[in-house]
């Protein structure tokens, strides 16, 4: 659609440029030289010659700016991917923090956000039924169990809680405690 509105505009310019060169012919020759002198006929032409400028430029202005907005649209795209990937690594990197300084949720909201996030992930883990992707999960569920205390949010405690009581819980406990200790 952009480039019909641009060739219909070039169009629109030639046949512009086209019956100004006409008219000024036109006038030249039909009007006596004791109204226009050379000097005259030469500024006529120096006329249409910057008209033709003028709108050669304002279309390669309309061009450079629908590039330049198109640029922008995709580099905004970019950066919100971006900013996304951010948030999540900082909401990792808080659980990993939390996970090896063992600090207080009540004192930082988004690692208590981040913890409360990877509930919700562990018992949607724990609904899995292979055996193998359950085993990924036995540190971090020794890992939660050790903390429980130190969690003052009761949401947070109810999903341990749900965690702990899952019936697939039970199966990693007594299949694999010893890989627990």
């Amino acid at each position: 659609m952009k480039w019909n509105k641009i060739r219909n505009w070039i169009i629109f310019n030639y046949i512009t440029g086209l019956l100004i060169v006409l008219l000024g012919i036109d006038i030249g020759f039909h009007i006596s030289s004791s109204i226009l002198d050379s000097q005259q006929i030469v500024l006529i032409f120096v006329g249409i010659l910057a008209t033709f400028i003028v709108v050669s430029n304002h279309l390669q202005v309309i061009v450079a700016k629908d590039e330049f907005n198109q640029q922008v649209k995709s580099l905004g795209e970019n950066f919100d991917e971006e900013i996304e990937y951010q948030k999540s690594l900082i909401n990792d990197v808080a659980f990993d923090i939390y996970k090896n300084q063992s600090f207080n949720f009540s004192e930082n909201g988004k690692i208590e956000w981040a913890i409360a996030s990877y509930c919700r992930a562990m018992i949607y883990a724990l609904n899995n039924e292979d055996k193998e992707k359950l085993l990924n999960c036995i540190g971090y569920l020794e890992n939660i169990e050790n903390y429980k205390e130190l969690l003052e949010n009761e949401m947070i405690g109810e999903w341990i809680n749900d965690i702990q009581n899952h019936k697939n819980y039970d199966i990693i406990r007594t299949e694999f405690e010893d890989l627990i200790k």
